[in-house]
């Protein structure tokens, strides 16, 4: 299939900053420790489990991912993970306690792992 230069550059410009944004909210959110700990005045440990959270559903979406790539088409799978990824992030800073915002980040970290298999598709790397 022949896609002209611009909309193939403009696919892989969306790819390249969604790569961007998605990986810099781990690193975000551990600078941003300590005010979610004054914000929802809650202790050292607990807010930790944020980041815990994080870790581990990215941890089992790296895996999952793989399964769900040869079930679904990629535009789809694509587009449902950074739904997934925006939502989780609007509602996780409206959130108006610590466990709704622990949620709904956690829901942003399934698009966050899920995004280099995802990329590697449209781009046609091997997965």
């Amino acid at each position: 299939m022949n896609i002209p230069a611009k909309v193939r550059n403009g696919i892989f410009a969306i790819l390249l900053s969604s790569c961007i944004v998605s990986s810099m909210v781990h690193t975000v959110l551990n600078t941003a420790l300590f005010p979610i700990m004054e914000e929802f005045d809650i202790s050292a440990a607990r807010a930790q489990w944020l980041i815990t959270a994080f870790s581990l559903v990215m941890g089992v979406m790296v895996l999952a991912t793989a399964s769900l790539i040869r079930r679904f088409p990629n535009r789809p799978l694509y587009l449902t993970f950074m739904g997934l990824f925006c939502l989780g992030l609007l509602l996780s800073a409206a959130a108006p306690s610590f466990s709704a915002h622990r949620a709904h980040f956690t829901s942003a970290g399934l698009r966050n792992a899920a995004q280099p298999d995802t990329g590697r598709c449209f781009v046609g790397l091997p997965v």
